[in-house]
């Protein structure tokens, strides 16, 4: 650990959670996110406000990828993370990723007990990575 001089601190993207109840915009807010985007929709409910989006691309997931999100998602961030032609990636409707990896998690489970420090960790190791890639 080292202390750097404030002046000296290289500052990375900001991280933003958009969170509000469904229908309310927090899909449409984050088209404004300037720059190169990808979005990543976990639950595909985009049809109403695609045209809100400029400079984006959409990752369409395939049955494998949706099938090991715990697996697929931290090498997405990674690939696409830290591309410099990327400038934000848009991971949307976390509550349903939370849902998907939840299921994921319960479907290895023995006793359940395990669920929630596994559950815990992924999302604690999902924020680090990126954090990690300086992208909003």
């Amino acid at each position: 650990m080292a202390f750097i001089n404030a002046k000296d601190y290289i500052t990375k993207g900001d991280m933003y959670l958009i969170y509000g109840e469904g229908g309310t915009g927090k899909t449409t807010t984050a088209s404004y996110i300037p720059g190169n985007k990808i979005l990543l929709p976990f639950d595909m409910s985009l049809n109403h406000v695609i045209e809100d989006f400029n400079d984006t691309q959409i990752y369409e997931m395939n049955s494998d990828e949706k099938r090991t999100l715990n697996v697929f998602l931290p090498k997405f961030i990674k690939s696409y993370g830290f591309n410099e032609k990327v400038d934000a990636l848009i991971l949307d409707n976390v509550s349903f990723l939370y849902s998907e990896i939840l299921e994921i998690y319960s479907k290895s489970s023995k006793n359940n007990y395990d669920i929630y420090p596994l559950l815990q960790s992924f999302f604690a190791e999902l924020a680090n990575l990126l954090r990690e890639t300086g992208k909003t």
